[in-house]
C-alpha cells in the first residue's frame, strides 16, 4: 500500500470511531445549555456570571470513562487544567466558562480555525471536563490541523461518562 492510502484508511478509522462513540452515548453532540449567552473570544479561558439556573444537567451513561478508550489521551481542562498537557491538549481551542448559579458552569470549547464545531457542556458540583487530543503531532502552538481526535467528555464524580 501506497503512504496515501494507508493515510485515508486511518481517516476513515478515525471518524467511524468518533461515530461510534457519540452513538453509543445516545447523543450527537454534547448536551448544550438552555442560555447560550455569548462570552467574548480573547483565547484564554474567561469566565462570565449569570442567575439562570435552568440548564440541565447531563446524566450519567453509567460506563466508566477510566476503562474508555479515549482515557489514556484524556487531560483535564475543568474545572482545573491539567498543569502538564491541558493547555497544549486545547491549542486549537478556547475555553470560556460562563457560571450559570447553583455550582453549575457553562463550559464552552470554541474552535480557533473555522472548520470545526464548538462543544457545549454543562457542568455540575463534583464534575470534570476532559479534552480528548490523541495526536498532539498535528497541533502547532496555537491551532489545530486535525480536529477528527479532539473532542470534549464530561465526567461525574464517580468516574461516569456523562451525556
Amino acid at each position: 500500500m501506497n503512504k496515501k492510502t494507508i493515510v485515508i484508511i486511518v481517516i476513515v478509522v478515525v471518524i467511524i470511531g468518533v461515530w461510534m462513540f457519540w452513538s453509543s452515548r445516545g447523543a450527537s453532540a454534547p448536551t448544550p445549555a438552555s442560555d447560550t449567552t455569548p462570552i467574548a473570544n480573547t483565547g484564554t479561558p474567561t469566565t462570565s456570571t449569570s442567575t439562570n439556573t435552568t440548564a440541565t444537567l447531563m446524566t450519567s451513561t453509567g460506563q466508566q470513562f477510566s476503562s474508555s478508550q479515549y482515557y489514556k489521551n484524556a487531560y483535564e481542562v475543568y474545572p482545573a487544567l491539567d498543569p502538564t498537557n491541558g493547555s497544549r491538549a486545547l491549542s486549537g481551542f478556547n475555553l470560556q466558562t460562563q457560571d450559570l448559579g447553583g455550582g453549575v458552569t457553562q463550559v464552552t470549547l470554541v474552535a480557533k480555525q473555522a472548520n470545526y464545531h464548538t462543544q457545549t457542556f454543562v457542568i455540575g458540583p463534583g464534575q470534570k471536563l476532559y479534552f480528548i487530543e490523541r495526536s498532539f503531532g498535528d497541533d502547532s502552538t496555537d491551532q489545530d490541523v486535525n480536529y477528527g481526535d479532539d473532542m470534549g467528555i464530561a465526567v461525574d464524580a464517580q468516574g461516569n461518562i456523562l451525556q
